[in-house]
This record gives C-alpha cells, structure tokens and sequence, in this order.
C-alpha cells in the first residue's frame, strides 16, 4: 500500500520560491531586449550619404546665429558574428531590432561655419578651445528603439559628450526615418556652454554678446557603405 505524501517543507517551500523568481527574471527565448548596451562589437558598414548635416544654434543681445557642418564622422558598431547590413533594408531592420552596438560620432570644429561670416567662426573655435580639442564627440553607452509610427521610428541614446576637453552624460532623443537612399537619423539636444566650462563669446568690443543656451540639430543619412572615416 502506497504511504501519502509527506507535506512539503518550510526549506522545500522557500527553495522552491528562490527557483521560480529567478526563472522569472531571466527573459524569454529569442525576446528582443528593450535597450542595447554599446559595448564590444565590430565597425559596422555603414556610412554617412550624402545631405547630412549637423549644426548649432543659438542667440546673443543683437540676433541669433548659427553654425553647421557637412562633414560628421560616425561609427557604428554590430556584434562580431552578425552580417553587415547588405542594402537599405536590411540596414532598417538592423537598426529596428536593436542590434546597434555601439556608436561614436565626432565633429571636426575646423569644418564649422556660420553665414554670419568669419568673426563668429573665429570667436566660437577660440571659446571652444580646438587648438587643444578640435572635436565635439559623442560616444553612445545604450540606445533604446521606441515605437514605430509608419517609416519613423523613435530612438534615443544614453552616453558621454565631449567639448571642449569636458565630459557629461547627457541623453539624446531622435527618430529614425527610411527613405529610398537609406535611413535618416535626425533629432536635437540642448545645452548650456557653461557646463561644459565654455565662456559664451563677446564680439564687436563686447557689444555682442553671445547666450549660454545652445541647440544641436542633427540630420544624418545612414547608408550601406564603408564605415565613416575609413
């Protein structure tokens, strides 16, 4: 005759409550993760195309200003063992899945220029000390892929800008939008100079002077191609 079950434990019970919260921390199979880390991971081929454009703007006591560049760098970053990106498709899926790994993008301040003429760009590369640091750089530590809404989908990411020799963390939203001849990363991010130990410049013998608050637009084609800057 078969004795009964003896009733479970209060250790069994508490092992078995340890199990199952730590299966459930763990993610389903083949889940897609929220966020990617930007850590590790191979150049991926894929280049700025042609149009893309990055520039600041900002104000001062007698107009507004601004000043752009044509000629960004960016890397971006895929694991080791995934494929490039081979055409616009596959780029877009690329990026709307998450599997961007890493991101780095510079801004040579030597290729900057404001339409209101040299004086501002002389001025604006002194405040920004590029003798000693001739580049605004932005190194990625997580993206995150939003909603899709139709072509666009909404995009930020978590990471360290670099001007003028300082560092913060700052966290930088955008979309990204397909077209025929790639896939336009486009956003902005608001600063302030000061935090970053930068005096605003004063021209015209201190009649002009230039506000804190600064505004950087970015509008960049992601194209299948040779990686920026190789």
């Amino acid at each position: 005759m078969r004795k009964p079950d003896r009733a479970a434990s209060p250790k069994h019970l508490v092992l078995l409550a340890v199990l199952a919260l730590s299966w459930a921390a763990f993610p389903a199979l083949g889940q897609a993760p929220a966020s990617s880390p930007a850590s590790g991971g191979s150049p991926a081929a894929v280049k700025l195309g042609p149009g893309s454009v990055l520039w600041l703007e900002g104000s001062s006591n007698v107009h507004e200003w601004e000043s752009r560049t044509s000629q960004p760098t960016l890397k971006l970053l895929r694991d080791a063992q995934a494929a490039d990106p081979a055409d616009v498709t596959a780029l877009d899926q690329w990026l709307r899945s998450g599997g961007l790994r890493g991101l780095d993008l510079g801004v040579p301040l030597a290729t900057m220029h404001s339409k209101k003429g040299s004086t501002l760009d002389k001025n604006l590369l002194k405040a920004l000390k590029a003798d000693q640091n001739p580049e605004i750089t932005f190194h990625v530590t997580q993206a995150k892929v939003g909603s899709a809404t139709g072509d666009s989908i909404g995009v930020s990411a978590d990471g360290v800008l670099r001007i003028a020799g300082h560092e913060r963390p700052v966290t930088v939203a955008g979309r990204l939008v397909r077209s025929e001849a790639g896939v336009w990363l486009k956003g902005s991010h608001g600063l302030r100079m000061s935090d970053y130990d930068v005096k605003p410049p004063t021209m015209m013998l201190g009649t002009m002077r230039v506000r804190d608050s600064v505004s950087v637009y970015f509008d960049l084609l992601l194209a299948p191609g040779a990686p920026s800057g190789k």
